[in-house]
This record gives C-alpha cells, sequence and structure tokens, in this order.
C-alpha cells in the first residue's frame, strides 16, 4: 500500500457488450487504503465503488477477456499496463 492515491484511466480496445464502448472508458482512483473509485464515461454514467483494484479487476476486467483492456496509471513512466499484469504495481 501506498501513502498517496493513484489515478489510472481504463482502456478497452474492444467492446463485447457494446456498453461502454471503446477507447478510455473509466477513470479511477486507487485510495491509499486500497479502495478504489471508478467514474465510467458512457452515455449513462456512473461512479462505482470496491474495495480493492483486484476486486474492480475481477469484476470488469477479468470477466470480459475479449475486451483488451488496459490499465494506464498515471504515476508509470511506461503509461501502459496490458492485461493480465494490470495489477503487478510496485
Amino acid at each position: 500500500m501506498t501513502n498517496e492515491a493513484r489515478l489510472f484511466k481504463m482502456v478497452r480496445n474492444n467492446d463485447e457488450t457494446g456498453v461502454s464502448g471503446t477507447g478510455v472508458v473509466a477513470d479511477g482512483i486507487e485510495f491509499p487504503n486500497g479502495m478504489v473509485a471508478v467514474c465510467w464515461r458512457s452515455k449513462t454514467p456512473s461512479v462505482n465503488v470496491y474495495r480493492s483494484f483486484v476486486e474492480f479487476k475481477h469484476v470488469h476486467i477479468d470477466a470480459h477477456p475479449s475486451n483488451d483492456t488496459e490499465i494506464h496509471w498515471s504515476d508509470e513512466d511506461t503509461e501502459t499496463e496490458k492485461e493480465p499484469d494490470a495489477t503487478t504495481r510496485p
């Protein structure tokens, strides 16, 4: 766990459900306590809160492998972590 909040963007290269679209579909923040909040950029935007990044990833990334989802952390040099390595962070 870190002492600073971390920002990320969720990028979908495909959209198997047709709901969220492709490109940057959500903006997120991982708080120092591990909780995550995600704001969806859809036609009906919403904000969801998760107990951890792993929980968020399980629901919105792992459940849809054909979406070819990437997580872009704002504090990383490479800017891109392609699945399934999105939880492998320093």
